[in-house]
C-alpha cells in the first residue's frame, strides 16, 4: 500500500467514527452570527467551513480578522483544536463564555480545558502534534485530525443543505465575485 492508500484508509476509519451532528447543526442553525477560531493547520482547515457556512447565508466572522462582530449571548464560537488546550483558544472560549455565546469545539481530546467550557464537543479521530505513538495514523504531527476535520465539515454542510433545503445555486449566490 502506498502512502495515499495509507491516507484514504485512515480517513475512511476515521470517518466511521464521526460523531452526530444534529445538536451542532441546531447550534449552527439557531446562532444569530457563527465565529470561528483555530490555529495553524486546523485553522486553514476550520476557515474552509467558514466559507462554505457564509455561501449558505449564515453570518459568519473568522476571529482575529479586523472586521469581526462583536460576540454575544445569541452566538456561537465553533473552535478546531485537537488538542483543546491550545493558549489562545482556550482564552477565546472563555472570552466567549463571558458574554453568554455558545461553544462548540471540535478536538481528538474530549476532556480538555475547552471541553470543559464547551456547550458541545464533537471528537475526531488523530493526535496531535508532540504524539508521537503510531496508533491512529502513520502521518505526522496532527495531520489525520486536520483532514478529518475538512471532510466533517464538508459533511456538515451537506447535511445543513439537505436539512434546511439549500441548493448550491442558492449557495453560489453568495460566492465571492472578486477573485
Amino acid at each position: 500500500m502506498n502512502n495515499f492508500q495509507t491516507i484514504a484508509k485512515e480517513l475512511t476509519e476515521a470517518s466511521e467514527t464521526f460523531p452526530d451532528s444534529e445538536n451542532f447543526m441546531n447550534l449552527i442553525d439557531n446562532a444569530n452570527k457563527i465565529f470561528i477560531y483555530g490555529l495553524g493547520r486546523s485553522g486553514l482547515a476550520i476557515k474552509m467551513f467558514a466559507m462554505r457556512l457564509s455561501q449558505m447565508d449564515y453570518q459568519v466572522n473568522v476571529v482575529g480578522e479586523i472586521t469581526n462582530d462583536p460576540i454575544g449571548e445569541k452566538d456561537l464560537l465553533i473552535i478546531a483544536s485537537g488538542s483543546g488546550e491550545t493558549s489562545q483558544a482556550v482564552l477565546m472560549a472563555r472570552k466567549a463564555k463571558q458574554f453568554k455565546a455558545k461553544v462548540a469545539l471540535i478536538t481528538t481530546k474530549p476532556d480538555s480545558t475547552i471541553a470543559n467550557q464547551a456547550d458541545e464537543v464533537l471528537q475526531l479521530a488523530g493526535k496531535v502534534k508532540g504524539e508521537m505513538q503510531e496508533t491512529q495514523t502513520i502521518q505526522p504531527m496532527g495531520a489525520l485530525f486536520e483532514q478529518a476535520l475538512l471532510i466533517y465539515t464538508d459533511g456538515i454542510i451537506l447535511d445543513l443543505m439537505k436539512k434546511d433545503d439549500r441548493s448550491e445555486k442558492a449557495m453560489f449566490a453568495h460566492h465571492a465575485n472578486l477573485e
